[in-house]
């Protein structure tokens, strides 16, 4: 999956009748075909991207912010189809998906690690991303919010023999 910042330089060319209502630097996720969607409807991506650019008016206004959720909403929906959950699954599976995606945010592969506070970003966004879809009547509920990933987090911290964010890679047993 790709992270694309849009950038309206040269939209005259475009064949548009005025310039995009897309804020400059807004992040678009693109699959690694290009489509937004195919025989099942419109693709994941499409509708994170109709989120993102709802970040400017919803108390998100920097770019950084934008690039923050992007990146988060990237990551999870590489999780998701890794697992092969849908992510309109039944809150049973995202649930679980959000389980699996704290245990190797937390304490897998070094290079795909993250401290807590970018644990606790990730999460934030995905549960505003959920709370969106639920009002756009996309999600019928918001699955898990920054209260269930923080408790992820304690659950990977005191885990007998691994380690965790701020440990400096020491075993707590």
């Amino acid at each position: 999956m790709l992270v694309h910042f849009f950038s309206a330089e040269g939209w005259q060319s475009w064949g548009l009748d005025g310039e995009p209502l897309i804020p400059e630097r807004m992040p678009v996720l693109f699959d690694d075909d290009f489509l937004f969607e195919d025989e099942g409807g419109p693709r994941a991506t499409r509708t994170v991207n109709a989120w993102l650019r709802t970040l400017p008016s919803s108390g998100a206004p920097s770019p950084n912010s934008w690039r923050a959720y992007a990146l988060a909403a990237r990551d999870w929906l590489t999780h998701l189809r890794r697992h092969r959950v849908a992510v309109f699954g039944t809150r049973q599976e995202l649930v679980a998906a959000l389980g699996t995606y704290a245990d190797r945010r937390l304490s897998g592969p070094l290079d795909e690690r993250l401290e807590f506070s970018s644990w606790e970003l990730h999460v934030t966004a995905l549960s505003r991303f959920y709370d969106w879809a639920e009002g756009e009547g996309l999600a019928a509920a918001v699955p898990f919010t920054v209260a269930t990933g923080k408790r992820m987090v304690q659950a990977v911290w005191w885990r007998p023999g691994t380690t965790g964010p701020g440990c400096g890679g020491r075993s707590r047993t």
